[in-house]
């Protein structure tokens, strides 16, 4: 009789023990299948917010289905960084904190076609002031489009991307003379439908280099710049104004000093 019992409470552990091996088993394959079925949805939800840590976060952007897009860039750091490359194209922009900036990329290998929301991922290089470069892999939400229409981006309002401004500004060199004996003071127009980004002057064979002109006019958008003791003999200077979708124009022109 105690014999039975020992046997009878065994099988009671046995089965015990095999319900719940059963229990565990289901909850693992439940919560992969869960997992599984609910990946892409965690991270489109990961894409849509970038990390407070990020030095670069896009604000907006549009992803044609060629893989070509447009993307609204902030600095989130507290420091000037510089943008070496974005994507597959070669860049060269200074970036100071809180500053955006609109960028364009190829070959992003989102796979848009069809689909209005995809996830996708945009590598961006960049140099900090310390001289250090660092790769950044932002994954973010492709709001896919067709096509890219290029027109109508104004005051960098990003209600629709896929309008977008890749019009040159418009600039003229009007008038030019000596003044302090050895400067050279050029006055200049710029017209563009979206506002001038950045000024940046250079003469003969140096580079070019950031100025901040001085407005001579607001209405008609004129400016006035000095180059400080150009050499005697032939000059050739240029301005060059970019806007806030990247695009440039350059003019220049000859001074021969005596």
């Amino acid at each position: 009789m105690q014999k039975i019992l020992f046997d009878q409470k065994g099988q009671n552990t046995i089965e015990y023990l095999l319900l719940i091996s059963a229990l565990l088993v289901l909850g693992v394959t439940f919560a992969v299948l869960l997992t599984d079925q609910n990946l892409d949805l965690m991270k489109l939800f990961n894409a849509s917010n970038n990390s407070k840590n990020d030095a670069l976060v896009i604000l907006d952007n549009a992803v044609d289905y060629d893989e070509n897009g447009y993307f609204y860039l902030s600095n989130n750091t507290n420091e000037t960084l510089i943008l070496t490359k974005i994507s597959t194209f070669d860049f060269n922009w200074s970036l100071k904190p809180s500053e955006k900036v609109t960028v364009k990329a190829n070959g992003l290998n989102c796979g848009c076609k069809q689909i209005e929301k995809r996830n996708c991922d945009l590598e961006v290089i960049y140099t900090k002031s310390n001289g250090l470069e660092f790769v950044q892999t932002i994954n973010f939400v492709a709001n896919c489009v067709e096509e890219l229409n290029v027109a109508n981006y104004i005051d960098n309002n990003f209600s629709n991307l896929s309008n977008f401004d890749s019009n040159s500004p418009l600039i003229e060199i009007i008038s030019t003379e000596i003044v302090n004996l050895n400067d050279l003071k050029i006055t200049f127009v710029t017209f563009d439908n979206n506002d001038i980004a950045k000024f940046y002057s250079r003469i003969n064979y140096e580079g070019y280099e950031e100025i901040a002109p001085e407005i001579v006019d607001v209405d008609e958008n004129k400016y006035s710049f000095t180059f400080v003791s150009i050499p005697n003999g032939i000059n050739k200077y240029f301005i060059k104004v970019q806007d806030y979708a990247s695009n440039y124009s350059i003019d220049s022109n000859y001074f021969e000093k005596e």
